[in-house]
This record gives structure tokens, sequence and C-alpha cells, in this order.
């Protein structure tokens, strides 16, 4: 009843006639709760439905009971932002549920980062339409981290990034979300099962389950780092700890001296990053990545204005000096001038990409399944 006055609900026989059936030519995704399939309503409106199945998720330790079901119902009719995803519905049907998305033509950042690396060149995924999505992002995120009650994605990550036709990003999958108790003092909230995927969690979340802004700034700062360098957060590696290895890290040792230089010499050459860019981008992510005290990390609306920021000044082909920051894998309290030259600075030498591993069964989820495959 309550989920029927704040959103609108669909007949059962309206979303099956919109998939034909439930085809598998209209399945676009898959995850642990069930598919995701592409259809068009009566109206002729494209449409992505994500189909739960209940029975199907019973037994199942990796996935909430209901695949977060009510959460993203009560979470996305409350936030309305262009940078956030459009729950147009919902339905139900016996043990199965319905979500009824706007469709988003454009695939999740994960599977587009790979296309422009896999391709030989033929889809490239440049500079400035990373820096676009970057802040596309951000901005959603800090809308969400600026209402009252604060609200949190809990998993921030490539995947969950979805483009429109137009390029334009929006955050999706709010099945693991949640909201601070209501009152303007309330900055974080407490969980008894720590969500998220491998490679993106905060590692003090991952030890307290205690949630906050900085958790999900941690998790953002390595989208940041995955955009600027190419690599992926976590991949499936049998021979690791754990079946995982993280090929960000260990690229990068963000906790170590000489992040900064890493980072530059690793960016994704098939972007085409201006070197004073990267260089600036870098220092950004890596003081969102620090990982023993979240008071060193930025607040979403100081990512948001950073990367604006940046977005003007390269794409308008001049780059003045930014402000100090502080510098990030040596002292915490070392100022660091990033030097930025007034013209645009020219390009790093290219390099080969890196080949990303292949993420199998036993890779940490992360396509999006709400993204066309």
């Amino acid at each position: 009843a309550k989920l029927r006055a704040i959103s609108l609900e669909y007949r059962h026989e309206e979303l099956s006639a919109a998939t034909l059936g439930w085809h598998s030519s209209r399945r676009i995704g898959k995850g642990c709760y069930g598919a995701v399939y592409r259809g068009e309503l009566k109206d002729g409106s494209e449409v992505a439905i994500k189909a739960i199945d209940l029975e199907a998720l019973q037994g199942k330790g990796d996935c909430p009971e209901d695949a977060g079901f009510d959460e993203e119902v009560l979470m996305l009719s409350k936030f309305r932002h262009p940078n956030l995803v459009t729950l147009l519905g919902w339905g139900q049907h016996g043990l199965s549920r319905y979500l009824v998305y706007e469709y988003l033509a454009g695939g999740d950042v994960f599977k587009r980062l790979h296309r422009s690396r896999r391709l030989g060149g033929e889809h490239p995924f440049h500079w400035h339409e990373r820096l676009s999505v970057l802040l596309d992002a951000a901005t959603g995120l800090s809308h969400m981290h600026n209402s009252t009650p604060k609200a949190f994605h809990r998993d921030i990550k490539t995947a969950n990034i979805l483009l429109d036709r137009h390029g334009t990003a929006k955050m999706a999958d709010f099945g693991l979300s949640c909201t601070t108790s209501g009152h303007a003092g309330a900055r974080h909230v407490n969980v008894r099962t720590v969500g998220g995927t491998p490679g993106y969690k905060c590692p003090l979340y991952e030890r307290t389950g205690r949630f906050t802004e900085g958790s999900e700034v941690f998790s953002f700062g390595m989208v940041m780092l995955e955009v600027l360098l190419g690599l992926d957060a976590s991949v499936a590696d049998p021979q690791q700890p754990g079946g995982i290895a993280y090929p960000i890290t260990e690229a990068v040792a963000p906790q170590c001296s000489g992040a900064i230089d890493r980072c530059i010499q690793r960016l994704d050459s098939t972007a085409g990053w201006p070197a004073a860019l990267g260089k600036e981008l870098g220092a950004l992510a890596l003081r969102a990545v620090t990982r023993f005290d979240e008071r060193q990390r930025p607040h979403f609306v100081e990512l948001v204005r950073a990367v604006r920021g940046m977005t003007e000044r390269f794409r308008s082909g001049t780059a003045p000096a930014p402000t100090p920051t502080t510098a990030v894998g040596g002292s915490a309290s070392t100022p660091m001038l990033l030097q930025v030259a007034a013209q645009q600075a020219p390009q790093l030498p290219q390099q080969q990409p890196s080949t990303a591993a292949e993420v199998g069964e036993a890779a940490p989820s992360r396509a999006s399944a709400l993204a066309p495959a």
C-alpha cells in the first residue's frame, strides 16, 4: 500500500506485453536477483524492466531477501535529479517483483571503458567524455548527500553509472541504498551487513560497519582512478587471497609515497588525457581514497566544484594553476602545488593500453544489469 501511494504500479500483463513475453531477445542483463529486459510500453516509451524472482533469492546470502525492491522504490520516488536514473514505476505478480526505469541506451561506464580498450580504437572513450561522466555522477551523488535526510548509495562503481544516448551519466541500482534518521545533524548510518563491491568498498566501513559520506567518497575515488587509468578496481584471480586481485591498488599503491607519479605514468593512453589534467584529477582521486582518516577526504560538493572547474578550464583550452591541495601517498600535512600550464598541456607519450583481465563467474559482480549488453 505504501508503494502505491508514492509510485505508479504497472499491471503484470502490460509489462509482459512490453517485453514480448519476457523474450530472451529483450534481455539486456542479469544478476543474482533475476534479469533486466528492454521493453516498449503501449505509449511507445522505451523502458528497462528489472524482474526480481523472490523465490530464487531464498538462501542466497549475497543478495538482500527482496533484492532491495522496497528500498529502491522508496529512494527513487523521493530523490529526483537529472543525474539519478528515473524510476517510472513498479509491478508485482506472485513471487515476482518488477522495477520499471527509463531506458538508457548508452550502457554502463564499466563496459564503455572495456569496449574502448578492446576494439582497436573503433569506439574511443575520450578524456573529455570521461571527465563529463565524473562530473555528472558526482553531481547526482552530491544531491543525495546534501538532502535531508541524507542518502547513501552504498554500491558506487562504474557498472552502476549509466549513460543515455547523449552521453549524460546517471547513477543507478539503489538496491543497497539507505537514508539517515531524518534530522539535520545525522551524518552516518550503522549497518548489519556490509554491502558493496570488492575494490570499491571503503576499508573503514568494512571494518566498523559505520557508513558515512566519506565511505561513499572513497568508492567514488576508486571510480575516478578507474576512469583515469583504464584499470579495473578488482578482477577474479584464483592465485590471490580470496580469489580477487586489485589492479588499481597494485599499480598505484595509493597510500604510499610517489602515488601521484605512478598515477601519471599509468594514465589510459586511449583516452588522450592532457598531462596537466591527469595530474590534477589524479591528485583529487588520491585524496578521496585516503585510507586511514576520512577527514582528509573531500566532500561530494567539493568534488563537483573541482571537476567542474577542470571541465571548464581544459575544455576551453586554458588551464590556470589550481589552488594548493594536500599531497597523497606521503605526509598528510605536506602541501603540494600542482603546476598546471597556462595553455592545455601536451598529452603524455602514447603507451600500450593494459590488457584487462577477463572477469569470470567468480569475479565480483560488475556489469550493470540495467545497461544494454
